[in-house]
C-alpha cells in the first residue's frame, strides 16, 4: 500500500534545529493510503517525521506546535501540498507551514526526507 502526507490537517508536536540540520515531528500526519487501482482512503499515523538538511529557516520553530491550517512543499519549480512517501529529494527545497494559531514558519533547504509509513500505523478516517 503506497500513502501520501497532506499538509492540511496534519499536526506538528516539535520542531528540533540543529545547526543546518532541522527536523519537523508530526504527532498526527494526515494521510491518503493509495490502494491498487488508485482509491484513496484519507486517515492518520502518527510520529512521522521530515528530515532537511543543509536548511534555513524563518519563523521561530519553538511557537511552531499544533494543528496545520495549511502547508506546502516545493521540490524545483513544483509546488504541492500532498506528496508521496518515502519522500527523497535533493535541489532547490522550500517548505511552508501555516498552523491554525496563526504562526508561519518555513524552510530552505537542500534535501528533503520522509519515510514511508507500515500499513498497520494507518487508521482510516471516518469523519463526514
Amino acid at each position: 500500500m503506497q500513502f501520501e502526507f497532506e499538509f492540511y490537517s496534519s499536526e506538528i508536536e516539535r520542531i528540533e534545529a540543529d545547526g543546518s540540520e532541522l527536523k519537523v515531528h508530526f504527532s498526527a500526519a494526515h494521510l491518503h493510503a493509495v490502494a491498487p487501482g488508485g482509491t484513496r482512503v484519507p486517515g492518520y499515523a502518527g510520529k512521522l517525521m521530515m528530515h532537511f538538511s543543509n536548511a534555513h529557516w524563518t519563523g521561530a520553530p519553538e511557537r511552531c506546535i499544533g494543528g496545520l491550517a495549511d502547508g506546502s512543499l516545493s521540490v524545483g519549480a513544483v509546488r504541492q501540498t500532498r506528496f508521496e512517501l518515502p519522500l527523497d529529494a535533493s535541489g532547490s527545497i522550500v517548505a511552508e507551514f501555516r498552523l491554525i494559531s496563526g504562526s508561519q514558519f518555513s524552510v530552505q533547504a537542500a534535501h528533503v526526507s520522509c519515510a514511508a509509513r507500515a500499513p498497520d500505523q494507518f487508521v482510516e478516517s471516518y469523519a463526514c
